[in-house]
């Protein structure tokens, strides 16, 4: 990716001018211009590599829809333009952006944001295409913008459209269409999660949600395949309560014995109108001589399996960062629950199709009113919206262990339950009518409780747990 310096204000006034004339997506106008501007302006002063103003202009107006009512018909023809690279540049960049399902996504999710932070919400966009393509940029003082959007009208690409593009923004678009040419797409589903979740706006909640993204990647990465399950395991229901049981498959036989609803349609051809006396079809009846389809006997068996991660108040002690941890304790914590929630959904909600039941629960033990992992409950509760159907999940509080563990039991009591209760300190007492692993964040290295014992941890020491609590919940 190429990025150049432009010091000297004109030549930065320049490209942002020249810019501004080769909009493609609508035709450049005072309202267009300014809009752009807008966008430009909220890059710029965050200290990111400023890309064509241009195809700024496209990006936005693409993704907040005003290209439907506006779009160019025949975009007008800038002196000096080489032949082709105008159409090159719609059917590769802008065609792009038309075709992708996620950027259509994004902008539904840039139309929902408050004025406000739609500006900002559009330069994110603008900055995750071009690190994505390796378009090339400028830096360039702010108050060249600044200066632009001063002006009443700010008409200065009328000028521009006269004297044709400055050899640098050619050389840019050309670069631009080749990098379009060799990426597959510019948007990934975390980018438009994020913009969805109002976290793309540089606080301190995104700089959690990336480092979050990254722990949980990092897990699954060094997660094991799953264990295959034996062939008396798909047969026999070991609890009633974990399973959904009814038949399935078509009629297997012919057989006397059955339901009016499987009685052979040949059979009706043994009623007679005959008054008072029975009918042929009576008597086949009553002596139990009528056939019925006899259905196959097979039992589709479909698992109801929970897991539930108790969290610990005191684990805002854990927001700390050592030197051999890449991201806080908390972070790391909160990417291995996440990396066991998407292992057991990916594994067992699409490889077995209809076979499991799901249910995920984090649950912060705490008082509403004081709150300490308030941030990462509303990080847990955005990071599984968008992953999970609303009755697969729950990220509440809960004022106490005790509420926690009734809750647990009545779960329990219809669900295969697995729970890993986390904390800082030393484990908690017992859940009671509930067993569940205990993972003490009390160090760089945490510390894994299965079954009342606590566990060696070779090699990585959170890889490790992670691979060992999804050994002991297969």
């Amino acid at each position: 990716m190429d990025v150049e310096e432009l010091r000297d204000l004109d030549d930065a006034r320049q490209f942002v001018a020249d810019g501004l004339a080769l909009m493609r997506a609508v035709r450049p106008n005072p309202a267009t211009v300014r809009a752009a501007l807008d966008w430009a302006m909220e890059v710029a002063a965050a200290g990111h590599p400023l890309p064509p103003v241009g195809f700024i202009a496209d990006v936005g107006h693409i993704a907040l829809g005003a290209d439907a009512d506006h779009r160019v018909k025949e975009a007008s023809h800038a002196p000096g333009w080489p032949a082709g690279l105008a159409r090159q540049y719609e059917d590769h960049v802008l065609g792009k952006l038309y075709s992708d399902h996620l950027f259509e996504r994004a902008g539904d999710a840039l139309k929902k944001l408050p004025e406000k932070d739609r500006v900002r919400g559009l330069a994110y966009i603008v900055r995750t295409i071009r690190d994505a393509g390796r378009f090339p940029g400028v830096h360039l003082a702010p108050a060249v913008i600044r200066g632009l959007q001063r002006q009443e009208a700010p008409d200065v690409w009328l000028a521009t459209q006269e004297r044709g593009p400055n050899p640098r923004l050619v050389s840019m678009y050309e670069r631009m269409v080749a990098a379009a040419r060799r990426s597959s797409q510019f948007l990934e589903r975390e980018h438009v999660e994020k913009l969805e979740a109002g976290l793309a706006f540089g606080d301190s909640l995104e700089v959690a949600w990336d480092q979050l993204e990254d722990a949980t990647r990092a897990f699954l990465v060094d997660l094991p395949e799953p264990r295959r399950a034996r062939q008396r395991d798909l047969a026999i229901p070991t609890k009633l309560h974990d399973h959904d049981q009814y038949p399935v498959g078509g009629y297997s036989s012919i057989s006397t014995k059955g339901s009016v609803e499987s009685l052979l349609h040949s059979q009706l051809a043994y009623i007679e109108d005959r008054g008072d006396h029975p009918d042929l079809f009576d008597v086949k009846f009553a002596r139990d001589e009528l056939f019925y389809y006899s259905r196959d006997e097979n039992q589709f068996l479909r698992r109801r399996r929970a897991f539930a991660f108790l969290l610990h108040s005191d684990l805002k002690e854990a927001r700390f960062k050592d030197p051999e941890l890449k991201y806080q304790r908390i972070i790391m914590l909160l990417g291995l629950v996440h990396a066991v929630v998407r292992w057991y959904k990916e594994r067992l909600g699409r490889d077995s199709g209809d076979a499991y039941s799901l249910r995920f629960e984090i649950l912060f033990v705490g008082d509403e009113e004081v709150a300490p992992l308030a941030d990462e409950l509303r990080l847990c509760e955005l990071q599984l919206r968008g992953r999970l159907k609303p009755e697969e999940y729950a990220v509440e509080r809960v004022k106490s262990a005790a509420a926690a563990a009734d809750r647990l039991r009545a779960v329990n009591e219809r669900m295969q339950l697995n729970v890993l209760e986390a904390t800082a300190d030393k484990p908690k007492p017992a859940l009671d009518g509930i067993v569940p692993a205990r993972l003490v964040v009390s160090g760089p290295a945490p510390r894994l409780h299965l079954d009342g014992a606590e566990v060696p941890l070779d090699g990585e020491p959170w890889h490790a747990a992670a691979a060992r609590l999804l050994d002991a919940w297969n």
